[in-house]
């Protein structure tokens, strides 16, 4: 989790570790140790949304986006671990963005949305 160039952001909700570089607008997720696995750290922080479905990838950086959205009012905070309205680099297949209620997360493959009932 390092930008040498910007100045880096870091947070820690429910354990996991994100840094954020607003500038180069990239996004990285591990244990609040900044280790572990990303997609885990990710599944601990977004693991209970449910899928909306397919969105138009108008302005998204890859031609698939899905929408997900919080069970619970509650669960919609963890958002916050980047600003709304920008998409950040989360890895070299996946990038996200929210509005505040919404998570989109845009990545290349169609059948990984097919997979996932989108």
């Amino acid at each position: 989790m390092r930008c040498l160039d910007h100045s880096i952001t870091h947070t820690v909700l429910r354990g996991v570790g994100v840094g954020t570089c607003r500038n180069c607008r990239w996004v990285r997720f591990g244990d609040a140790a900044a280790e572990g696995d990303a997609w885990e750290s990710m599944s601990v922080l977004f693991g209970e949304y449910e899928l909306v479905g397919r969105v138009d990838a108008v302005l998204a950086p890859g031609p698939e986006v899905l929408a997900y959205r919080a069970r619970r009012a509650a669960d919609r905070s963890v958002l916050r671990v980047t600003p709304p309205h920008r998409w950040f680099n989360v890895n070299e297949h996946l990038w996200m963005c929210h509005d505040g209620s919404l998570l989109l997360l845009a990545h290349g493959w169609p059948s990984v949305s097919r997979a996932v009932g989108a």
